[in-house]
């Protein structure tokens, strides 16, 4: 019964933080790719003016492909999920 107790207790405490959590959906055209680094970072024409902050995840397709890693005026930098410097935390 404990067992039960303590699952119980976690699901309600994750149900509570994503209930918190505040997401929006923003599209954006990825205008930029450096030739050196093809499969680590790309450019994105949304911004601080868009509502775009750092450490946003960037979703395609129901999946994780990156992290805003620097926000501009108008345009971000996205960290891939490829990079191998990528890293992020997930919940099960």
């Amino acid at each position: 019964m404990d067992d039960i107790r303590r699952e119980n207790s976690r699901l309600r405490e994750n149900a509570r933080y994503t209930s918190n959590s505040e997401f929006f959906t923003v599209v954006a055209r990825v205008i930029s790719r450096d030739s050196s680094s093809w499969w680590q970072k790309i450019i994105i024409r949304k911004g601080r003016n868009d509502g775009i902050r750092p450490g946003s995840p960037v979703i395609f397709s129901d999946r994780v492909i990156g992290r805003v890693s620097a926000v501009h005026l108008n345009v971000s930098e996205v960290d891939l999920v490829t990079s191998p410097t990528f890293r992020c935390t997930a919940f099960l």
